[in-house]
């Protein structure tokens, strides 16, 4: 399924030639991380006309399942069930303990392909960039860059969760995280920002985070897995134009902008890859520093 992200308002198109428009992308990366009013967090994406979805929502619509809160808790919990009788949830000491809580788990399986309601973030715009760079010199189709803002009040870091309380199967982890991460208090909006600890390799080489949200609005949903709360087009743009022009301005009565995306071409791709290369040593070897990741670069569609 396409989207049209620019019917929402939140999208950037970069002009000009490949490196002018390579420099007003980091421009404005840095104007929305230099911003003082609001927190973002970054996803880089292979292809700009994919819907922001979580992976389990991807597989509920391929296997023509439903995706609402019912359905999300019995595949949550169904899944974790599993990577428990399979020991996936006992691990090394790195994170003070031998076996992972439920969010610690998700993150796990998350981070190695299974399905979940979790949406993988990065706290650093480059390694987004990255990612949605990676693939660049052999796809012909659009990536995008995503800010998403993130509110302090909705940012729940690794604390263990409480192994006495007993959720019923219902319970989406969503809710989970409010009632045990967040001490019971209700975030502004309708999603929060998860820090693991950096149990695994990848995670901490790559600043991950994920969101974990509610279930959105009919009229959202075929954009995003996550209820982003965006405003009227007009109202979104205007914050947006706030945000990577006047980043040390005032932000509006609205608040600033609650997502930003930039599409970014092929050769803008390819241009961006070649800078993360050169300044940042963001390369597959760093980005996967791991077997899996060593190998994936040396499979069969991948030239010498």
């Amino acid at each position: 399924m396409s989207v049209n992200w620019s019917a929402l308002g939140i999208l950037r198109v970069l002009v000009g030639g490949a490196n002018t428009a390579v420099a007003t992308l980091l421009r404005e990366v840095g104007a929305v991380v230099a911003s003082g009013h609001a927190r973002y967090v970054w996803r880089g994406q292979r292809r700009a006309d994919w819907p922001l979805r979580t992976s389990l929502h991807r597989r509920l619509v391929a296997n023509n399942d439903t995706f609402d809160e019912k359905t999300v808790a019995s595949r949550e919990r169904e899944l974790l069930d599993e990577a428990h009788l399979c020991g996936w949830d006992r691990v090394s000491d790195l994170v003070g303990g031998s076996e992972l809580d439920r969010f610690e788990l998700t993150a796990r399986l998350q981070h190695h392909g299974a399905a979940t309601n979790f949406l993988d973030v990065t706290s650093d715009p480059f390694v987004a960039l990255f990612f949605a760079c990676e693939h660049a010199r052999r796809d012909k189709s659009a990536s995008a860059l995503f800010a998403i803002r993130v509110d302090d009040s909705s940012t729940a870091r690794a604390r263990k969760y409480n192994p006495t309380r007993s959720d019923p199967p219902d319970y989406p982890l969503y809710k989970s995280a409010i009632t045990n991460l967040l001490n019971g208090t209700v975030p502004k909006c309708r999603y929060l920002l998860y820090e693991p600890y950096p149990f695994d390799e990848r995670i901490r080489v790559q600043h991950g985070r994920f969101l974990v949200g509610d279930i959105p609005e009919a009229a959202e949903m075929d954009y995003t897995s996550i209820p982003l709360g965006l405003l009227a087009q007009a109202d979104e743009l205007a914050r947006i134009k706030q945000l990577v022009e006047r980043s040390s301005g005032r932000p509006s009565k609205a608040g600033p902008a609650r997502a930003v995306m930039w599409r970014i071409t092929p050769s803008v791709g390819q241009a961006l890859g070649t800078t993360l290369k050169q300044r940042f040593d963001y390369v597959p070897s760093t980005i996967y520093p791991d077997i899996e990741g060593f190998c994936n670069e040396r499979a069969h569609d991948c030239p010498f």
